[in-house]
């Protein structure tokens, strides 16, 4: 994250009103999706959150959609629970900001850099 963060500021450096603007409003996403889970929820439960969820935005990326996990869009959880009628013994876990692309704004031609495979696979015979 830290590394993100490094590449990633000058980007906010150079429209810094369209970064805060846009996470402020969710992104101005047509679409969210939250995730919930039971209260307490188990590791596998988690685990299994996690693989639906990249599932869900690559069938997104597959049919044109971008997608944007973030924090911006579950940090008022009682909000969350109240607009959509949740109930008391679900959490909102995560979401997902569904929408398409504006590609000449500035904050959407960033691309990160990835490390490399070896240094985060080994296989072992």
């Amino acid at each position: 994250m830290g590394h993100w963060v490094g590449t990633f500021r000058p980007v906010i450096d150079s429209d810094p009103t369209t970064y805060w603007d846009s996470r402020a409003n969710l992104y101005r996403a047509p679409a969210i999706a939250y995730l919930v889970l039971d209260a307490n929820p188990n590791s596998w439960s988690i685990y299994d959150l996690g693989a639906f969820s990249q599932t869900l935005m690559l069938a997104a990326t597959a049919r044109g959609v971008q997608s944007v996990p973030s924090y911006e869009l579950v940090k008022y959880p009682a909000i969350v629970r109240n607009a959509l009628g949740m109930p008391a013994n679900k959490v909102v876990a995560m979401g997902i900001a569904l929408g398409y692309e504006k590609p000449e704004k500035p904050l959407n031609q960033f691309r990160t850099d990835r490390v490399a495979t070896p240094q985060v696979l080994h296989i072992i015979n």
